[in-house]
């Protein structure tokens, strides 16, 4: 039996850094690139991430939507503007759902990805506080937490969340404490398939895949949140 805290604890320790080791490319990239401004190389890393860029795209692996993001793509070359730091995070989503959410067949959690991404570029780092946005893989995590919360009677969300879309996080405080906004998302994607079942599976099951073999990159080096949860 696994419970939420440790399968939040869990996420921590073996799938977070992931997380942050892709950010911190992203972030790499832009000071690399930063002279040259919105150059190809910084929107690759903005809309398809550290590991699907232009030279993935083009044998055909990054095939999903490839149209839409191509496009997404000319939108933000042509978007100098976009460049100047912002102080919230909901700014940063509001500008890039203006700009892209017009393209044909872009979803949601596109958009929410190259915010992200593009919030780490800043300096220092521009990142969702106030907000979990739940789309996609999260919201369907999300529903298999709620499920297993309702038949264990834990009451983890006193408010039920029922669809996906941008929510407050104090929703989220009592099933998942003080972590940070875009860990709750993460995980609730990456722990999709199980969350409806914690009790029901054993550790190791939960971890399947989840581990980590690269260079773990500091905490303080990444985001300014308070990582104590």
């Amino acid at each position: 039996m696994v419970t939420l805290r440790q399968a939040i604890r869990s996420y921590m320790i073996h799938r977070s850094y992931a997380f942050l080791a892709g950010m911190n490319n992203v972030v790499y990239q832009w000071e690399k690139y930063r002279r040259k401004g919105l150059c190809d190389r910084v929107i690759d890393y903005i809309i398809y991430g550290y590991h699907q860029d232009r030279v993935v795209k083009k044998i055909g692996y990054f095939k999903y939507k490839e149209m839409t993001l191509t496009q997404a793509e000319k939108e933000l070359r042509k978007s100098p503007s976009i460049l100047h730091h912002y102080l919230d995070f909901e700014d940063i989503h509001k500008e890039f759902n203006m700009r892209l959410s017009k393209i044909n067949g872009i979803g949601k959690l596109t958009i929410y990805d190259a915010a992200l991404r593009f919030g780490f570029m800043q300096s220092p780092a521009v990142l969702p506080k106030k907000k979990v946005y739940v789309y996609a893989g999260a919201w369907k995590g999300l529903e298999n937490l709620q499920r297993y919360s309702k038949r264990l009677g834990l009451s983890l969300f006193p408010v039920p969340i029922k669809k996906e879309g941008v929510y407050d996080i104090s929703l989220f405080t009592t099933a998942f404490g003080k972590l940070p906004s875009m860990f709750i998302e993460d995980f609730l994607c990456v722990y999709e398939e199980n969350l409806d079942k914690l009790d029901l599976i054993n550790h190791e099951d939960l971890l399947k895949g989840m581990h980590f073999y690269g260079k773990y990159p500091a905490i303080k080096n990444c985001f300014t949140y308070n990582y104590d949860f």
